[in-house]
């Protein structure tokens, strides 16, 4: 990923001479695609949060945070300070007016975003999206043996997610929708 000064390509400063910090910069600008809103007040809006933003970085927009597995799945330690910073630090408003992410980023989150209005009436937006980041994570790092529904929610509730099969399923076929898992083989 690229961020965008004016028409100027930067990984460094504002061009006022402010220092930036591109990792806090990235997070606001992807949550701002991805329609996420800044809020940390409650444990839904820090789920959503690292959720979106492990499922961006799976998609290919490096917003240069390292995921490990967690109480909830994949979480980055990082990344909600990083958030807190930024909101802070910036004005968030202006931020997409002075950066802007790179074409292929804009196509890749465009692409994401149809998976987080997928949700199943039968979970929330952020238990959906902690699904999604789990069901992947274990199949990135492989630590299921298949993309078999069954055994991805056996392994699930050994973590004590409570997802059903046909959750799984769902989440395994939006996956696949938007590229971030290779289609199904017979």
């Amino acid at each position: 990923m690229h961020l965008e000064h004016g028409s100027h390509r930067t990984l460094g400063a504002f061009t006022k001479g402010d220092a930036v910090n591109r990792r806090q910069v990235s997070a606001l600008l992807v949550l701002t695609e991805l329609g996420v809103k800044h809020q940390l007040e409650s444990f839904s809006d820090r789920l959503t949060i690292q959720k979106s933003v492990y499922l961006a970085q799976a998609a290919g927009v490096d917003v240069g945070h390292y995921f490990n597995w967690y109480l909830r799945g994949p979480y980055a330690p990082t990344l909600t300070q990083d958030v807190f910073d930024a909101v802070q630090n910036y004005d968030t408003s202006t931020v997409a007016q002075e950066w802007q992410l790179d074409q292929g980023s804009h196509a890749k989150l465009s692409k994401l975003r149809t998976a987080f209005a997928a949700a199943p009436a039968s979970l929330t937006q952020p238990l959906w999206l902690e699904l999604l980041a789990s069901v992947h994570f274990l199949l990135d790092r492989r630590q299921v043996e298949s993309a078999d529904p069954s055994v991805l929610q056996a392994q699930l509730l050994k973590y004590k997610k409570p997802f059903t099969v046909d959750q799984v399923t769902s989440a395994l076929q939006k996956l696949r929708a938007v590229g971030l898992l290779p289609a199904a083989t017979a």
